[in-house]
């Protein structure tokens, strides 16, 4: 953005009043429902549901069918991507009155800082990826090929590109052994926990934890190398405490990781086992019945492509899936906006470095 925004409750309600949405959740809730702003910077708002579209008035609603409270910081960093609706209520710093939905729905407020419209001007600007039946391999890029793979945001899969990385020899095992005792914190853990046990959680074919990620471990880091081919386009948007977030993630045979899409492009980097991707370009979106808005850089889908329901979910009959398998060692550069579905076909380690913009321009 040319310019930081506001971050006070009231600038935020002038942005989104007057607007309508169309969120395809909302078909069953009918009426208004009070938004209530309380702290330092109180406001009110209403949120108008009518035939399935959304619509926010700032304001006090005369006769609401419900309620929604939080306090003005809570709202302000739900509507800037850097918490979730779920998120707040587990930390009761979010309460509804009414339909149990109704704090799922305020991520249409994410609309705000302009990742939905950046993610919708891909999919209106790369209809031409439709026609991608495969991804090209290639040994040793160009930098002139990876710039046209930028610029037209096609897929591609380097081979051989981890090969001088101490990582590309981890195995389960040595990783417990000369890492086990140090803690880690993941996405789906309340509290830290000794790498060793993490490992466990998902080396067991028959653990509950199918699929886990973490921030690399900053011991661990040192066993990657430089990025190779895309150095200058690697940036630590999630830098913590001195070092750049890797988000890893560790799978055991037939972990999920649910379609989904995110913003920025990435390289994926795979250590070890078989990870299948189900690709489906930017362009077909309507098809993958994606959640209204964003959840900081990732947009999460309702179509599953592992198990399809065509009842609830008509239009992903209609999808073209790519299909391809990850293979240890490879490197596959993952442009932004494609929809990806991915599959552990063995017990697997992959990392995803995050790409700055612009560096094709």
């Amino acid at each position: 953005m040319s310019e930081e925004k506001p971050r006070t409750a009231g600038y935020i309600l002038s942005v989104l009043s007057g607007k309508t949405y169309a969120v395809e959740d909302t078909a069953t809730i009918e009426g208004a429902w009070q938004l209530h702003i309380a702290g330092h910077d109180p406001a009110s708002a209403y949120l108008m549901f009518e035939g399935g579209r959304l619509s926010v008035t700032a304001g006090v609603h005369p006769a609401p069918e419900g309620e929604i409270s939080l306090d003005a910081e809570s709202f302000v960093r739900l509507c800037y991507n850097e918490v979730t609706p779920k998120t707040l209520v587990r930390e009761g710093l979010l309460k509804a009155k009414g339909d149990a939905r109704l704090y799922e729905l305020l991520v249409v407020i994410s609309e705000f800082d302009g990742t939905a419209a950046q993610l919708r001007k891909i999919d209106e600007t790369f209809t031409h990826l439709a026609g991608i039946v495969a991804i090209e391999r290639v040994s040793d890029p160009t930098v002139e090929q990876l710039k046209q793979a930028g610029v037209s945001k096609t897929p591609l899969v380097i081979t051989g590109a981890l090969e001088s990385w101490r990582a590309r020899h981890w195995s389960l095992a040595s990783l417990t052994e000369q890492y086990g005792e140090i803690l880690v914190r993941g996405a789906e853990m309340p509290t830290a926990m000794p790498f060793g046990k993490f490992l466990a959680g998902f080396s067991d074919a028959t653990a509950r934890m199918k699929t886990g990620s973490t921030s690399m471990p900053e011991e661990l880091v040192a066993d990657l190398g430089p990025l190779p081919y895309f150095p200058e386009r690697y940036e630590s948007r999630y830098a913590k405490s001195g070092g750049p977030f890797i988000e890893t993630f560790f799978s055991a045979k037939g972990g999920v990781t649910h379609l989904h899409r995110d913003v920025p492009d990435g390289a994926v980097a795979i250590f070890l086992g078989k990870r299948r991707f189900i690709l489906y370009s930017p362009d077909q979106a309507p098809l993958m019945y994606p959640y209204p808005g964003t959840r900081g850089d990732y947009q999460a889908c309702r179509a599953n492509p592992s198990h399809p329901d065509y009842a609830k979910h008509p239009r992903f009959r209609d999808a073209r899936p790519v299909h391809l398998v990850l293979e240890p060692g490879e490197l596959l550069y993952l442009p932004g906006g494609w929809f990806h579905h991915v599959v552990a076909e063995e017990h697997s380690i992959a990392a995803k470095f995050h790409l700055s913009e612009r560096w094709f321009a």
